[in-house]
């Protein structure tokens, strides 16, 4: 955090947190003679840790890769903040791939920042060095047994915080700046301790040799370093990590950003030490900006590394390190097949395309006919579409369907028959005037509202055959039967030739009228039936029942452990009457739209309430109500919690009815004690 008080201490100028999603400490605070803020200190909030440590015109936008290892992580940061404490002036990391802290900052009446402290890191950023350049390992002071050692580091940051004005190691081994100050004409004053014997100590020193154990040392730099030999390559990250699984994609290229640490154009080039790395534009001016890919086609599982050099003419080099991890692939599972879209056509017909419905599809699973593979396009782990040709279906018969999952892993599935009649006539599919219906109300003249479940009577509906789903996820087609409302497809729970059972679209509010059409593939092609108009309001409240007719002892469950409420004499339900004053639930559908999600087909995945809160009545007494909206699970279902009456009526038949939006619901029962 920075915090500014004012002169007298009683009160907040401005105080602000200042890092990332990681650990962040501030160790060192300077102010120029605007009231501007110099801030320095270790953050090990990386670019790969979100949230990363805060960057503005950034000498070092990324991490440059402390690892977190005995306590040790991090890189030094410099932060400049402006007057009032509102925002970044600029702000960057500092540091190489090992533990980079910074403890001292000063600044200079040019706006230059002056920062000391150490590091682990043999890359790390240089330039017009006093001592050691990129790469070269400390050795540690006897005693020590850390490899490398640290050693202290002096950094001057020009005005913009974008360019190094010089950057030097400062000592022989196991030693750390701690201070630092700079007088008017920029020469910089460095504090610190050491344990090292082979410190730099100049001839006219107070003291030229350490006295034993942990020694300080007091340096005075120049105000300008030495004129650099010429460029030198500076890079903002010195490690990669990626990973991949066998036989899938590459993971995404990253970025590598390559800069001149010293003076004069720096033209540079690269080698990737591995095939399977690649580095684009593997050539260049500095700054640039490259990806780093990796390539994982036909690697086995393990790890695998390399390196990529970037060198210039007369500059040093520097290696990036690239590690690759390749998991093995998950065994895929054996697939199941459920059903064909269509299943069964006409001899002699033109190709199409085969809906395989089942689980435990991949990516890789080949539809089968008679054996033979047959193009494939994998839409979902329960659902996979072949191209049929013309030839498949050239003569009358049968042919197997099977799905393939190759290793490791998979296998084949059971076979479903697939049927290729000769060509006889299939009758036209018809809807029954009048017959599109609430599902739980049956109410007539019937006005339907918008997500409601509907049924569908009539004739030849479907290929001839029975389908439902599975799954609490409806399909568009059964039985080679498609429900199209205003000539959209609506989900289906299930079809036979004499009823269709569908969710409207929730698409529909707002209309007061759609077209309803019934299109089947049969054997002799599609067909489709006369259209239908029905009429489409915001509410058609339809309250389910035990029995399915809309009539009789109502679908409603004790809200406590949800069992049913039934009355005495059935047989698919315990005699179990609802308590005074005890929660229910009423489950229904129709009631309109809601405040939250509203799916077509799929189950809902959150209990939205309705945007109109019903009336319910127990035997005429209004009910409290605790909750209207989606029912969990179930496309189209709502449920209405509602407290019983202490004053409602007791019986085995106690009428119920829901109101909303003026519009009153059929009339079930429920049984009271």
């Amino acid at each position: 955090f920075v915090t500014k008080l004012n002169a007298p201490g009683s009160g907040l100028v401005y105080s602000t947190y200042l890092g990332g999603g990681h650990g962040d400490s501030g160790y060192g605070i300077a102010v120029d003679s605007s009231g501007n803020a110099y801030v320095t200190g270790q953050t090990s909030s990386a670019t790969s840790w979100p949230p990363p440590f805060p960057t503005a015109n950034a000498f070092q936008a990324a991490y440059g890769g402390g690892i977190c290892t005995g306590g040790l992580c991090g890189d030094a940061f410099v932060s400049k903040l402006n007057a009032s404490g509102s925002a970044l002036v600029y702000s960057t990391y500092l540091g190489g791939s090992s533990n980079d802290i910074a403890y001292g900052i000063a600044v200079d009446s040019s706006g230059n920042a002056y920062v000391t402290g150490y590091t682990y890191s043999t890359n790390f950023p240089i330039a017009n060095a006093f001592q050691f350049p990129n790469g070269t390992a400390f050795t540690c002071a006897t005693g020590y047994s850390d490899t490398p050692c640290e050693s202290s580091f002096v950094t001057k940051l020009n005005a913009t915080g974008l360019a190094l004005v010089y950057s030097t190691y400062l000592g022989g081994s196991s030693g750390y700046g701690s201070g630092i100050a700079v007088d008017s004409s920029g020469n910089a004053y460095v504090a610190g301790a050491l344990t090292s014997t082979t410190f730099p100590a100049t001839a006219n020193a107070f003291q030229t040799a350490n006295a034993g154990n942990v020694d300080a040392y007091v340096v005075k730099f120049p105000a300008v370093a030495a004129a650099p030999p010429g460029p030198g390559v500076g890079i903002s990250i010195a490690n990669f990590q990626f990973s991949s699984t066998a036989g899938g994609s590459a993971p995404a290229g990253q970025s590598l950003q390559i800069t001149n640490s010293g003076g004069g154009t720096l033209t540079w080039s690269a080698t990737a030490s591995a095939n399977w790395l690649s580095l684009t534009p593997m050539s260049g001016t500095a700054p640039s900006s490259v990806t780093v890919s990796v390539i994982p086609t036909g690697l086995v599982a393990g790890t695998y590394t390399g390196t990529i050099t970037i060198s210039a003419p007369g500059g040093a080099s520097q290696t990036v390190s690239v590690t690759l991890t390749v998991t093995a692939a998950p065994p895929a599972p054996t697939p199941t097949v459920s059903s064909l879209t269509p299943s069964s056509t006409t001899a002699g017909g033109t190709a199409f395309t085969l809906t395989v419905n089942g689980s435990n599809f991949v990516n890789s699973s080949v539809v089968q006919w008679n054996v033979s593979n047959r193009t494939t396009t994998f839409v979902s782990s329960s659902q996979l579409t072949a191209a049929i040709t013309a030839n498949d279906i050239a003569t009358a018969g049968t042919a197997k369907v099977t799905v393939f999952n190759p290793a490791p892993g998979g296998g084949t599935s059971s076979t479903l028959t697939f049927t290729i009649t000769s060509g006889t006539t299939s009758p036209p599919p018809t809807i029954n005037p009048g017959g599109v219906l609430n599902n739980a109300s049956y109410a007539k003249p019937p006005v339907l509202a918008p997500g409601a479940i509907v049924e569908v009577f009539g004739t030849s509906l479907t290929d001839g055959t029975t389908g439902y789903t599975p799954s609490s996820t409806l399909p568009t087609t059964l039985a080679g039967a498609t429900l199209l409302v205003n000539g959209v497809a609506a989900p289906l729970f299930t079809a036979a030739p004499d009823g269709i059972n569908a969710q409207l679209p929730v698409e529909l509010v707002g209309a007061t009228s759609a077209t309803i059409q019934v299109q089947v593939r049969t054997a002799n092609g599609t067909v489709t039936s006369p259209a239908i108009t029905v009429s489409v309001a915001p509410f058609s409240p339809g309250i389910f029942t035990w029995d399915m007719n809309g009539q009789g002892p109502g679908a409603i469950l004790h809200n406590n452990d949800y069992s049913k409420v039934c009355p005495p004499g059935r047989s698919d339900c315990p005699a179990s009457a609802a308590a005074r004053g005890e929660v229910v639930d009423i489950f229904m559908t129709g009631l309109g739209q809601v405040n939250g999600t509203w799916l077509d087909g799929l189950p809902n995945p959150q209990a939205s309430p309705t945007t109109t809160t019903p009336t319910v009545t127990i035997g005429g007494v209004q009910a409290q109500v605790a909750f209207s909206g989606l029912a969990l699970g179930y496309p189209g279902l709502y449920q209405v919690n509602v407290y019983v009456p202490q004053n409602a009526p007791t019986g085995n038949a106690v009428p119920v009815v829901l109101t909303i939006g003026g519009v009153i619901s059929n009339t079930v029962t429920i049984a009271v004690q």
